[in-house]
């Protein structure tokens, strides 16, 4: 075989290469020139910020409102990774990092050289660094070059910040166009001129049209530029960023704000994503792959989950209605908190250091229970709109239940019991058969303001229902003679109840379930007449990790739709060693954030300073009260075992323990020798044993 034909095979070879080359570059998603920007595919993010539902839709932008009727509609929760942020910038960076994020304080500024880069790009890596070590910003810049996609920003000069949802990791942007004047006095005609010369050279668009103020422009520029584009293949998101000074001063609202979603796939519906699983709610998290999966085809990778429609007619009053119900319950849920702290502190008061007033402890302590109870099934009266009526009418009715128990049982224990039952069984029939009668409830609430993500029972609910149980169950072995070995199966039962309530089929709440996890075991360990000592606690403690990790990986593997309990492991498998110190370190500051907040740090260590003070200053009642009520005594170690769980595991672990302490610290005071102010029924004798079976 001759030089020349090795030459000519070798030829035939790269050419054959390269065609095939060339045929992957069109057909492979994810290629360079990617996949669905082939297509023609366009996404427009339109930013109003520091605008709020009634800005939006007010009367004032009537083009806004037709699209939103045409188009798809929800809320937006924005809220960045610290929960009194006061720096617009972070919610632009948390969009391009697709993760609740932190921007430095500082202006946010362009300069152009050898293209347009941000300027103090080191600083603002340095922090995100520091508080998402797992995460880099200008993810989404990233991805859109590493797929081929060109991302432009056009400013009217109002909020440069912009520049960091559209930015890639070294803080550059392809294609940007700037004025220094608010757009009300750049022109309509600038934006849309802009716009259109964009779409022509970019896929990706983020444009700035000012704030709030500015929405009546805002509303014509809408019009105009729907008039221009192929909506079927451009995709419109009209988001604000931040919320608006009256948002949070009227409203108590510093999270939440109107999104509309117009051509592309938008529909006539509610806008809904994995992430909260609220219909009508989303999260800012969940834009990234949203606008990724609609330009490439592909979403995986992120935080945050994409955004679809569910096809409803009358969107708009439906959304609008869901917007005034979350601030109104939002509303009654501070007051009744601050309700619920007074009647905490005023039992601690009257039970622990004042020995004047002893007439009507047994009801404040039983109102104090019952307030959880009543504010459970509330939602099926009111919407809220009268958030200081609702939350009197909550305690008037708890007030009313307390004295109708009392009355019914003639016995403190027993009429603590009972309401513990009931408020235990109401949670349960919530969690299992209609989460929405717990979700309109201020206290089963999830906070979608200052959240946004969907677990499940919430942090309130968690602390109240373990509270109830321990109380509850405890109480009936105090009341009634069981054997041993059907008091444990009887703890095992209703723990584990609670820990299928927290499980990955019903939302995951991590907390919660290992809460109820060690409470299972604890109260197996008592029942069984061992001591609750550091050791045993540290064993359980131990067990219950490997536990949940157990859990999240059968989420992980068996679950289409994870949870954050799924997620972590799969961020913890992906991230590694960073992973972990990262989550031990968000779970610690949301600790320490907690522990220097007020009201719910000052009621828990009141109730840590009144067992404290039981112990230590008055240990031969405390040896009285154990001798006396030797069941209980072991229900409330498990209580306490619990509050020590939930309070290192749960990011607000604080208000969980401090509600679940409730359930032990007032009864206790109250029964304690010389408090109690009627009688002690006598035990009831049931000899019930395994050899009736």
């Amino acid at each position: 075989m001759g030089v020349g034909h090795t030459l000519t095979e070798f030829k035939r070879i790269i050419a054959w290469f390269m065609l095939a080359v060339l045929l992957m570059l069109f057909l492979l998603p994810g290629t360079a020139l990617g996949a669905q920007g082939v297509q023609g595919r366009k996404v427009i993010v339109l930013v109003i910020d520091q605008a709020g539902w009634r800005d939006f839709f007010g009367g004032e932008t009537p083009q806004l409102e037709k699209f939103a009727s045409g188009g798809g509609v929800g809320l937006l929760n924005v809220r960045p990774k610290e929960l009194l942020n006061t720096n617009p910038a972070s919610s632009y960076l948390s969009i391009g990092m697709g993760i609740r994020a932190t921007a430095p304080e500082g202006q946010v500024t362009l300069r152009q050289k050898d293209g347009w880069q941000v300027e103090a790009i080191e600083a603002i890596k340095n922090l995100a660094k520091k508080k998402n070590p797992n995460y880099r910003v200008g993810r989404l810049g990233t991805m859109a070059r590493q797929q081929g996609l060109k991302v432009a920003v056009l400013s009217g000069g109002s909020n440069p910040e912009i520049a960091l949802a559209a930015m890639d990791e070294e803080g550059k942007i392809p294609l940007v166009a700037k004025k220094s004047v608010n757009p009300g006095w750049a022109g309509e005609d600038w934006f849309l001129r802009e716009s259109l010369a964009f779409l022509e050279q970019a896929d990706l668009i983020f444009i700035d049209y000012g704030k709030g103020p500015q929405r009546e422009e805002a509303d014509r520029f809408i019009a105009r530029l729907t008039d221009q584009v192929q909506l079927a293949k451009t995709l419109i998101l009209i988001i604000s960023p931040n919320t608006s000074k009256a948002m949070v001063e009227e409203d108590l609202n510093f999270g939440l704000t109107p999104i509309v979603a117009i051509g592309g796939w938008a529909q006539p519906g509610l806008l809904v994503s994995e992430t909260t699983k609220r219909t009508g709610i989303v999260a800012a998290s969940d834009l990234a792959p949203t606008i990724m999966n609609y330009l490439t085809g592909e979403s995986g990778g992120w935080t945050g989950r994409e955004i679809k429609v569910r096809a409803e007619s009358q969107g708009l009053e439906k959304v609008g209605s869901l917007e005034r119900f979350i601030v109104n319950i939002n509303k009654t849920r501070f007051v009744l908190h601050g309700v619920t702290v007074l009647l905490i502190s005023a039992g601690l008061i009257l039970l622990f250091i004042s020995r004047k007033f002893r007439g009507g402890l047994e009801v404040l302590v039983l109102t104090t229970l019952a307030l959880p109870l009543v504010s459970l099934v509330a939602g099926l009266v009111t919407d809220y709109s009268y958030y200081l009526l609702a939350a009197l009418g909550i305690l008037a009715m708890s007030v009313v239940l307390a004295w109708a128990v009392r009355k019914l049982w003639d016995d403190f224990l027993c009429s603590a019991g009972t309401i513990a039952w009931l408020t235990l069984g109401l949670i349960l029939a919530g969690s299992f058969i209609n989460m929405e009668w717990l979700l309109r409830s201020p206290f089963g609430y999830n906070d979608l303001i200052t959240g946004g993500r969907y677990y499940g029972l919430n942090n309130d609910i968690m602390g109240i229902m373990l509270g109830a149980a321990g109380l509850g169950l405890f109480t009936l072995f105090q009341r009634v003679v069981w054997s041993r070995w059907l008091q444990g199966l009887a703890a095992l039962t209703v723990f584990m109840t609670t820990v299928l309530a927290f499980s990955p089929l019903y939302g995951s709440n991590v907390g919660g379930s290992m809460t109820a996890l060690a409470m299972v075991l604890a109260s197996l360990w008592v029942i069984r007449g061992k001591r609750l000592t550091p050791l045993a606690i540290g064993g359980i403690i131990i067990l219950v990790v490997f536990i949940q990790v157990g859990i999240a990986t059968l989420d992980l593997h068996f679950n289409s739709s994870l949870t954050h309990a799924g997620q972590a492991v799969q961020s913890l498998a992906q991230g590694g060693f960073n992973k972990f110190v990262e989550i031990v370190g968000s779970k610690l500051y949301q600790v320490m954030l907690m522990l220097v907040i007020p009201p719910w740090n000052l009621v828990l260590v009141a109730e840590l300073a009144a067992l404290a003070w039981v112990k230590f200053r008055r240990g031969e009642a405390w040896e009285v009260f154990r001798a006396r009520y030797s069941h209980l005594t072991e229900g409330f170690l498990v209580l306490l075992m619990g509050s020590l769980v939930v309070f290192l595991f749960n990011d607000t672990g604080v208000i969980s323990a401090a509600l679940m302490l409730v359930y032990l610290v007032l009864p206790l005071g109250l029964l304690l020798p010389g408090r109690v102010t009627t009688p002690i029924s006598p035990v009831r004798e049931w000899g019930f044993t395994g050899k009736d079976m």
